[in-house]
Parts: C-alpha cells; sequence; structure tokens
C-alpha cells in the first residue's frame, strides 16, 4: 500500500501550503477538503503526488467512508487536522445548531477522524492539530471558536496517552495569526470583536507556517515532538531569526 500524508482543509491557508511543501519534498499527500474545484485543479499540477477527497467533518458518516477508502489504499505516515471554524459572532447569536457545528468541525471531526483511520497508521506516525492560542485564552466575539478549540487541545492531551500503544504521536501546534481566510473574515465582521483583528501586512504567511510543521514532522524525536504543545512565533521564528 502507497504510503502517505493525510491533510485536512488543504484547499486553502495553511493545509494547502503545507500539502505544496510535502510535495516539493517528495511526499504523497491526500488533501481533505470541501472545494472541489480548488482540490482538482491543484492535482493538476501534481497528478502523480497529490490526491483529494471531498470530506465535511462534521459529518460523522462520511467520515468512516473516507476511513475504509484509505483501508483500501495507503498506510498514514501522519495526519494534519487543519482544518477548522470560527469568525466573529455575538453571544445572543448562537443557536444550538451553530455551536453544535463548531464542535462538530473543529472538536468531534478529528476525533472520529483519528478514531476511524487508527488501523490504517504505520508505526512511529505523526499527527498535528492547529491549535490557537485562543484555546487557552478568551477574547469577545470568538465564544464558539475560544470553546471547541480548547476542546481540541485538551483531545491532543488525552490522546498522547491513548495513542502511545498504536505507536502514534500527537502534538498540537499554534500557527499565531496567519494569512488565512479565517482571518479574512474577522476583517469583515469585526463589529462583534473587542480588539480589531491584525492587518494583512502584520500576519504570518501560510507557507513560513507549513516550513515549521513539515520541520515538525521530519526532525524533532517522537517524544521531543509529543512533549508539549508548539508555537510557531516562539519555537521557530525566533530560532531561525535569533529573537
Amino acid at each position: 500500500m502507497k504510503e502517505v500524508f493525510i491533510v485536512t482543509g488543504a484547499s486553502s491557508g495553511i493545509g494547502k501550503s503545507l500539502s505544496l511543501k510535502l510535495i516539493k519534498e517528495g511526499k504523497s499527500v491526500l488533501g481533505l477538503g470541501r472545494n472541489l474545484s480548488v482540490l482538482a485543479e491543484f492535482k493538476k499540477y501534481f497528478p502523480d503526488k497529490f490526491n483529494f477527497y471531498i470530506l465535511d467533518l462534521s459529518l460523522k458518516d462520511k467520515i468512516q467512508v473516507f476511513a475504509e477508502y484509505v483501508a483500501q489504499r495507503y498506510k498514514i505516515k501522519s495526519l494534519v487536522c487543519s482544518a477548522g471554524k470560527g469568525e466573529p459572532i455575538s453571544l445572543e447569536e448562537v443557536t444550538p445548531e451553530i455551536l453544535k457545528y463548531y464542535s462538530a468541525v473543529n472538536f468531534e471531526g478529528p476525533f472520529f477522524l483519528i478514531q476511524s483511520l487508527i488501523p490504517s497508521f504505520l508505526t512511529s506516525s505523526r499527527v498535528i492539530f492547529l491549535s490557537t492560542g485562543l484555546a487557552h485564552t478568551s477574547k469577545l466575539g470568538l465564544l464558539p471558536y475560544c470553546v471547541t478549540k480548547s476542546a481540541l487541545y485538551m483531545l491532543s492531551e488525552c490522546l498522547k496517552h491513548e495513542l502511545r500503544k498504536y505507536h502514534i504521536y500527537i502534538t498540537s501546534v499554534r500557527p499565531g495569526a496567519v494569512d488565512t481566510p479565517m482571518q479574512e473574515k474577522l476583517r469583515k465582521n469585526e463589529k462583534h470583536l473587542l480588539e480589531k483583528p491584525r492587518k494583512k501586512q502584520d500576519l504570518f504567511e501560510p507557507y513560513a507556517v507549513a516550513e515549521f510543521l513539515y520541520w515538525l514532522l521530519s526532525d524533532p524525536s517522537n517524544d521531543e515532538f509529543s512533549k508539549k504543545e508548539w508555537g510557531f512565533y516562539e519555537d521557530w521564528v525566533k530560532r531561525i531569526t535569533k529573537i
């Protein structure tokens, strides 16, 4: 079976940049996302190294179908969960349906994805959750995002113990403020926010974060990789710029 790196959210932002980085390093990538046209166009440029699968992480039954698809074709070297949901919303606007959807995408989706894919992971494989500083602190106007990302962080901590018996190693990464579609949504809906979102020119580029993620997937030992939550700025930018 073919060894593959699976990247969720591969149609934009950090997920797309990481997919490109992996391909340039000679890796085979299976990109997950919901944007068929973008993923199909991406495959045209890398027909031998990139395949894609249209998957909505909020639909648990579709995740199981995907797991069966993978089991018949691939062995997973690494999984990077980059997909997420986040945009400004006031407390009064949060409905049960909205909160349920945030939970399904940001927390339940990654959980059921890993749970269903366990038989397909290679020994000493790695998993990265893209986290956020807002998993540890709160901000006005981002309640569903903060709450569900906090749950995702604790999920990564619990899975460090649960997955060890399968020789699967997991960590979470705080990329910081990156020029992604989510940041664009923040700028367009800043009326709900206490603090103004950063201007585009003040954001990190997705490709820079992708370089860091590739390093994490490749260089540290398994124990070092999974010993903590990593921060792009403090563990990469400061190190390479000697700040």
